[in-house]
């Protein structure tokens, strides 16, 4: 696993070193839908029995946004973790639980601001599935992407989940996103994105 994502880190470092070299311009954002696929490493730093220890797990994405201008997004975030692990869950009688949690899946529709060209900051409130126990969650996070063509883009992720009465977690991704747009001017060329 570890081979895949030095790989996916290459691969993004190639494509942002041909986004310096040639300036490619991209569509604006206003009326697409994007879609994105990715893996990463999910982080959860919640010991067992007071132990300060951190798990590292593989994580799927997949994701979907609408542009409704070119600085804002409604979206719908959608990860698994690919894995099995045990945490600490406080229920609601302040009882500490040891709790197995078997390939969780998170689905959070969020927010997406983009202060700066190719950066955009990310916000939200959804569920943590898991056939043990459900969460709910607040997510806060920044991606940053760039165009390597017309209508596509790669880009990585620095999430943060915090699920309530439950662990929190630290996701890092690095995926793959197509723009499809829905505005009469895409027919027109390209515009830019500012």
């Amino acid at each position: 696993m570890k081979g895949h994502l030095v790989f996916l880190v290459g691969l993004f470092c190639m494509f942002f070193s041909n986004a310096q070299e040639e300036k490619i311009e991209h569509h604006a954002l206003k009326n697409s839908l994007r879609v994105s696929v990715g893996i990463g490493h999910s982080y959860i730093k919640k010991g067992i029995d007071g132990e300060n220890y951190g798990i590292s797990m593989a994580t799927f994405y997949a994701d979907g946004d609408y542009w409704f201008s070119n600085k804002f997004a409604a979206g719908l975030q959608t990860e698994i973790i690919l894995e099995d692990f045990l945490v600490e869950h406080h229920s609601e009688d302040e009882h500490i639980q040891k709790l197995e949690r078997s390939n969780p899946i998170a689905v959070v529709p969020v927010m997406l601001y983009t202060p700066i060209k190719n950066v955009m900051l990310v916000g939200g409130y959804g569920v943590d599935f898991c056939e043990n126990e459900t969460f709910t969650m607040v997510r806060t996070g920044i991606e940053y992407g760039v165009h390597f063509s017309n209508d596509w883009e790669v880009g990585t992720s620095l999430i943060y989940d915090f699920k309530t009465d439950a662990y929190d977690a630290w996701v890092f991704g690095v995926g793959i996103s197509k723009f499809f747009n829905f505005s009469s001017d895409h027919a027109h060329g390209l515009a830019s994105a500012e």
